[in-house]
């Protein structure tokens, strides 16, 4: 059956391999991405197993301090990520500078300790006391940038991320205030609830860590959706309109993100409805407007409906040979300024084209206005 600490570490391992992929390509993920997988070596290597089994082939003294080296190494690394993220780049020198004295104090005790084997109690309090307090101080810091900044964060899986990862590091404060005490006073019968409280902990840091990708996840998950809705408008519009396809065809497109698909899959819908205006004259709009108040239609569909409506006039006009007339009346409104706004409207563009009564129109050539001669 697995302990508590090895379920705690498999789940740091699981959330440190699914980051991985993003934040090597992401420059600004990589720093918190790095402390995770120090956070997660050092809980490895603290496992009694793991230090069994390796000191079978290194040197267990060598293992031992490692290990305790790492955690000074991850301490730092989450601390100068928050700081950096706060915008606090002059702390970063400092708390490094302090981490390679506190790194050199902590090899120069162990090297001159006597000891017969690698453990806990063999070691002066002098090197727990300066490996405490530094992993303490930086891990209060931490606490508090996460928490101060979590609630000025406008996405909320960054503040739902920072408020986890603080939460974590508090019950970190908390185990080393523990062990302090059991240092100071020789009163060890809260050790027993480490293993515990180290679970609540990965539980906490895991879900800091792995919310950001969540967030990646679901707008990728909605940009597909998007693209795969307008696929057939904006299939029947670049066949109607060859010249606005860009570049590379969207099979060479496929190893690109989907947000970068089905942004050129926008540029080229809005291109290819911008051409088509010109194929529809006013006289054909003026008809177009009565035959649509015939049929009430709801206020929020009007628009994106009447859009449809003269887009497939406009397809037919120039499948049937008819030269472009430019007109100064602008027909073309696309739901906003910004590509949000765009997406959303040919959205609608896209679901009423289904509709019977856009249906019906592609059947009915002789509509009044329909046809331009």
């Amino acid at each position: 059956m697995l302990s508590i600490e090895t379920i705690g570490v498999a789940l740091m391992w699981l959330v440190t391999l699914v980051r991985a992929p993003q934040s090597i390509r992401d420059r600004q993920q990589r720093p918190l991405w790095t402390a995770v997988a120090l956070i997660t070596v050092a809980m490895t290597l603290h496992m009694p197993e793991v230090l069994t089994a390796a000191g079978r082939w290194l040197d267990p003294f060598a293992l031992y301090l490692a290990s305790h080296l790492i955690t000074v190494v991850d301490g730092t690394a989450l601390v100068c990520v928050v700081l950096m993220a706060a915008s606090k780049r002059r702390g970063v020198l400092l708390w490094c500078a302090t981490a390679f004295v506190v790194s050199g104090s902590m090899v120069w005790i162990f090297a001159t300790t006597q000891m017969p084997r690698p453990e806990d109690s063999a070691l002066p309090t002098i090197y727990w006391g300066i490996f405490s307090v530094y992993h303490f101080t930086a891990m209060l810091c931490c606490v508090y940038v996460c928490w101060r900044y979590a609630f000025q964060a406008r996405d909320w899986t960054l503040r739902g991320g920072l408020l986890a990862l603080g939460a974590g590091l508090t019950i970190v404060c908390l185990m080393w205030v523990v062990l302090m005490d059991s240092l100071l006073t020789g009163n060890t019968q809260w050790i027993g609830y480490f293993t515990g409280l180290e679970l609540v902990e990965v539980l906490f840091v895991a879900a800091g860590a792995i919310l950001p990708v969540f967030n990646s996840v679901v707008r990728a998950v909605g940009n597909l959706w998007v693209y795969r809705q307008i696929a057939p408008l904006w299939r029947d519009l670049v066949e109607s309109v060859p010249h606005v396809a860009l570049g590379a065809t969207q099979s060479r497109l496929g190893g690109y993100p989907v947000e970068l698909r089905l942004y050129r899959r926008i540029i080229e819908t809005r291109d290819a409805i911008l051409t088509l205006r010109e194929y529809v004259t006013l006289e054909t709009l003026e008809h177009l407007r009565a035959y649509l108040a015939k049929h009430r239609i709801d206020p929020p569909d009007r628009e994106p409906t009447f859009t449809a409506c003269w887009i497939e006039i406009a397809r037919r006009a120039k499948a049937t040979g008819e030269r472009p007339q430019p007109h100064a009346q602008d027909i073309t409104r696309l739901g906003g300024d910004d590509v949000r706004s765009e997406t959303a409207f040919l959205l609608d563009v896209a679901r009423v084209r289904a509709t019977p009564l856009i249906q019906g129109l592609r059947n009915q050539p002789d509509l009044p206005g329909y046809s331009r001669t």
